[in-house]
């Protein structure tokens, strides 16, 4: 059984609290829900929130919603695996 991890919320265009168009923004922003359930946080700015430090997929506001979300998010949580480059070769025996 996998957690699904909500996909990243892309918006090219700020809106206000009326729903008016206020200006356009570069399509390479991508911004992120807090990953902790009850919290619907949204960042405002392109890498506002801190991402879990041991598998790097996760985002959230701030330490209490990471404290909160942690009993459920460490059953998921692996560290992230570095890429292994051997460019050389083992001496032969």
């Amino acid at each position: 059984m996998f957690q699904q991890y909500p996909e990243p919320i892309y918006n090219n265009k700020y809106y206000s609290s009326n729903g008016e168009d206020i200006g356009d923004e570069d399509e390479n922003c991508v911004y992120y829900e807090c990953h902790y359930p009850p919290c619907t946080n949204i960042e405002h700015q392109v890498r506002e929130f801190s991402i879990c430090g041991r598998c790097q997929e996760v985002r959230y506001c701030g330490t209490y919603c990471q404290q909160k979300d942690w009993p459920v998010h460490k059953k998921f949580c692996r560290e992230k695996r570095r890429a292994c480059h051997h460019t050389e070769r083992p001496p032969d025996r």
